[in-house]
């Protein structure tokens, strides 16, 4: 059995997976997946919604938070930098996202029942 050398090259090989949601209609699986850019001195997310039946995956970069609409149709998820972080949907259909906000500290996100906010 071969002795890991455990540094921060090595650490930053591994993906780290979190913030795991599954759609109402139990078909769609959206998670963050973490990797360390250590050119950057930053983790990167990215978050993967992938369709359960097919494999079929989609990906959303720098991006975290994501939170599934009750139809499973649209997603909200958050971009952040240093100052603030901004609050976005996209289309799980065409993957066309637009902004809706900007704000301080998004800690948390979740959808009404009626799917509509």
């Amino acid at each position: 059995m071969s002795k890991i050398e455990w540094d921060e090259k090595t650490f930053a090989k591994f993906s780290y997976l979190s913030d795991v949601r599954i759609s109402k209609d139990g078909k769609q699986i959206a998670y963050v997946l973490t990797k360390a850019n250590l050119k950057d001195n930053k983790y990167e997310n990215t978050i993967i919604v992938e369709d359960i039946e097919s494999g079929v995956r989609k990906f959303v970069e720098n991006a975290s938070m994501p939170r599934l609409s009750p139809s499973g149709t649209k997603m909200s998820f958050v971009r952040s930098n240093e100052k603030t972080g901004e609050l976005w949907l996209v289309d799980l259909r065409s993957m066309s996202a637009k902004r809706l906000m900007e704000a301080k500290n998004i800690l948390n996100v979740s959808w009404n029942e009626d799917d509509r906010r």
